[in-house]
């Protein structure tokens, strides 16, 4: 509960660093076939992870956020269940 913040954790807490979010200038070059998501407008950090998850599971290279896109928070990374931490990360 100590390393959990009293949140609710299944009786399973990772430790790790913080998710790696890189700047647009950072984007690799476009590679035949791979498929990018780029998102705009979303707020919410639990739909950030839900779209994350969803992007993981379509084999998405990497995503695209606007400056207004909600941050990769720990929020949104538990929505994610893990999909923020295979995917790159790139914000606008």
């Amino acid at each position: 509960d100590y390393y959990s913040d009293q949140r609710p954790h299944q009786g399973l807490v990772l430790k790790c660093s913080p998710a790696y979010v890189r700047k647009i200038e950072d984007l690799p070059s476009p590679r035949r076939g791979a498929i990018w998501l780029a998102l705009e407008g979303i707020t919410d950090h639990m739909n950030l992870g839900s779209l994350l998850r969803s992007a993981a599971f379509f084999g998405v290279e990497g995503v695209i956020c606007e400056r207004g896109c909600a941050k990769y928070t720990p929020v949104a990374a538990k929505a994610s269940a893990g999909a923020g931490e295979m995917i790159s990360l790139f914000q606008v």
